[in-house]
């Protein structure tokens, strides 16, 4: 569940004995019961929403220390690193993500509101335009993401060329196979940049075994269209 989920956590230093004599818990402290939170839902083997239901009373308490925290003459770099993480962790939850920015709002701070502005509007617009990919893939056949909607879906973008790429896929492909049956899929995009690469990629999903599917984007013909790309 940890590769699926795809979490990363950075580490904060703890800030001044100060803060913990007066009986406020430090950045350190809260960055590792955010970490221990992430590490419970990740490693849950039942279902994540049976998981995050049952884990919902701690993200309240969280939310509202992170808050607590933040509230100062401005949002600090710890404060933004518990906020991003406990971000990361609703993003797997509408109510959780409801819950951290009803408390994000409360802040006296007004940087901290900003950010919870921003979060509730980049929410409303992402789930008022639903995302749509088509391509084709290897095999000719049209790959629609709008197919894929009420699913769990990792974009996967690749290239034949890239060696992480390359070592990620028998991962993905566990990952896959273990949790298709729940609604997960793997949509994968291969760029291509001539018709011998895309040969040797579609070659390459034989040999490493992978059954998700992957459809085709033609450098060339984005680079026609005006489209710029970027690593």
């Amino acid at each position: 569940m940890a590769a699926l989920l795809g979490i990363a956590f950075a580490a904060v230093s703890p800030h001044t004995t100060a803060e913990q004599a007066a009986g406020k818990p430090s950045v350190a402290v809260l960055a590792e019961r955010i970490r221990a939170l992430r590490l419970e839902v990740a490693s849950s083997t039942g279902d994540l929403r049976e998981a995050l239901a049952t884990r919902s009373e701690e993200f309240q308490r969280l939310s509202d220390e992170v808050v607590a925290y933040a509230a100062k003459e401005r949002f600090d770099s710890s404060a933004w690193l518990l906020a991003k993480g406990l971000m990361r962790l609703s993003d797997h939850d509408r109510n959780w993500e409801a819950t951290l920015i009803a408390a994000l709002k409360r802040s006296p701070n007004s940087h901290v509101r900003e950010e919870a502005g921003r979060r509730e509007a980049f929410a409303n617009r992402m789930r008022a335009i639903p995302a749509e990919l088509i391509l084709e893939t290897f095999d000719g056949h049209r790959l629609s993401l709008a197919n894929l909607r009420g699913k769990v879906v990792l974009v996967n973008l690749w290239n034949f060329n890239c060696s992480a790429c390359r070592q990620a896929m028998p991962k993905l492909q566990a990952v896959y196979e273990r949790y298709r049956d729940r609604g997960f899929e793997i949509f994968g995009v291969c760029a291509v940049s001539s018709s011998d690469e895309r040969k040797r990629s579609r070659e390459l999903l034989k040999r490493k075994g992978v059954t998700w599917s992957s459809g085709v984007v033609d450098v060339r013909d984005l680079e026609r269209r005006g489209c710029l790309l970027s690593a």
